[in-house]
């Protein structure tokens, strides 16, 4: 794998970052999102993907993110299993928030103008 076969998006919230990417190069097995997160601690191709956009020169200390899954119930668009320098994590409040973000400027997720919290304020 290298560099370029890595497309990221970055998203801010209140300072901490979060490193989104919608197409991972390499295939992130399982059946559920928890069932990726087991199986990716022991797949080196996937942990090199979890360090490629965590450490430097591209990262940091503090870097999370997030690599986009197949939904794993009928209810959801996407996935997503969570990633920083020493692993793999369950969640990420912070996150959480840049994915809804994401979903909405990318695409996945449509706003609805009418459950605006702002009048006159359009997400684009």
């Amino acid at each position: 794998m290298s560099q370029s076969d890595v497309r990221t998006v970055d998203h801010h919230t209140g300072g901490e970052p979060f490193r989104i990417v919608a197409e991972p190069p390499v295939a992130i097995p399982g059946r559920t999102v928890a069932d990726r997160r087991v199986l990716a601690v022991s797949d080196p191709a996937v942990d090199g993907l979890r360090r490629m956009p965590c450490f430097e020169p591209r990262g940091h200390a503090d870097m999370y993110g997030g690599f986009i899954t197949p939904p794993d119930d009928g209810g959801a668009l996407f996935g997503v299993l969570f990633r920083h320098k020493d692993g793999f994590s369950t969640a990420c409040g912070h996150g959480t928030i840049a994915l809804g973000t994401w979903a909405v400027e990318s695409g996945p997720v449509e706003a609805d103008p009418a459950d605006e919290l702002f009048p006159g304020f359009v997400l684009r």
